[in-house]
């Protein structure tokens, strides 16, 4: 079978990659956000060689638009330059957007928490999250970036080679590498709620060596330090293990004595001490007082048996004029 020409490969690719993007309807229909569903458009035209263009983009995105959305694209279509899919972008993510407004970003950011039962890797996807939309609630527009003045010191106004170079292109460079700077402050941002929201052991192993860096170098220190510290399986289940047979001692304990922890049965309760019920012999203000314990009934009844017994046989041999001792006095108390 003869190979296809370039061009038919890179069409077949792109309808394939067509064929991935879902539907958007931009009502509750939707499993995507505004922005994931962007994301996905962004991935697609940038998986093929040449990468789509915005014009080729623009159609991607209406082709696969339905309901609402599709309504909103049409409205807009003749007032807004939708051929450029930048412009195209904004405008769709401004009007279907669920999660990027003042007032859920500031939400988000305020609940940025590590929960007790959350890995690392899941705190820093909501953290990223967070900080995405933060910036695109107010993006770093690079022409309107405020540039220092002078803009250039000496050492470069004294070189002939740049100031050759025509002042709209210095002045370009001069706006990219601030816009750069500004870029990177949220960053730093993000990294610092990293570390703050971060579990208080892995956080106090971050602070006392961390890495140099932003909010992804925070994460990846985070992360080792997470498996570092996490129990071996062997030894969970060992532990989970002595749990268990600690807590069948217990229940073993409570089958003999039911009323162990139960104050309601703590009434059946006879001190040995006073022989009153309620409490125990070591909780017995008799006892703690000194006083003497009191004998229990069964064995003042046993003892008194005893005792007539003992005078019976004693009349008896007095009667017989028998005078060796009752021999009820050798039976052992």
């Amino acid at each position: 079978m003869a190979a296809l020409p370039a061009a038919e490969l890179i069409d077949a690719h792109r309808r394939a990659e067509l064929g991935k993007i879902p539907l958007f309807y931009g009502d509750d229909k939707d499993v995507f956000t505004a922005e994931q569903w962007i994301e996905r458009i962004n991935y697609a035209r940038h998986a093929v060689d040449p990468a789509w263009n915005g014009a080729t983009t623009v159609a991607a995105v209406y082709g696969s638009l339905r309901g609402e959305a599709l309504h909103w694209f049409e409205a807009l279509r003749d007032e807004l330059d939708f051929e450029d899919f930048a412009t195209l972008q904004t405008n769709f993510i401004n009007a279907f957007s669920k999660s990027r407004t003042t007032r859920t970003v500031v939400s988000r950011i305020e609940s940025l928490q590590q929960k007790p039962n959350e890995k690392v890797v899941n705190f820093f996807s909501r953290v990223a999250k967070a900080n995405k939309d933060c910036n695109a609630l107010n993006p770093v527009v690079q022409n309107l970036c405020p540039l220092p003045d002078p803009m250039y010191g000496d050492v470069f106004t004294n070189i002939p080679e740049f100031m050759n170079v025509p002042l709209p292109q210095r002045t370009a460079q001069a706006q990219r590498l601030v816009a750069f700077g500004m870029n990177a402050r949220p960053d730093l941002f993000a990294r610092m709620v990293f570390i703050a929201g971060l579990k208080e052991r892995v956080r106090e192993q971050v602070l006392m060596n961390p890495r140099p860096g932003g909010l992804r170098s925070a994460y990846e220190q985070a992360m080792d330090i997470e498996k570092a510290l996490e129990i071996p399986q062997a030894q969970v289940k060992s532990i989970r293990a002595n749990k268990e047979d600690s807590t069948t001692e217990v229940e073993a304990i409570k089958r003999k004595r039911p009323f162990l922890g139960k104050k309601n049965q703590k009434k059946k309760v006879t001190c040995y001490h006073c022989q009153k019920k309620g409490h125990f012999a070591s909780e017995c203000y008799s006892k703690a007082k000194g006083e003497p314990p009191v004998p229990r009934k069964n064995h003042i009844a046993a003892v008194t048996s005893r005792e007539i017994l003992d005078e019976l046989n004693f009349l008896e041999r007095e009667s017989r004029g028998e005078k060796e001792v009752s021999s009820v006095h050798a039976l052992n108390y």
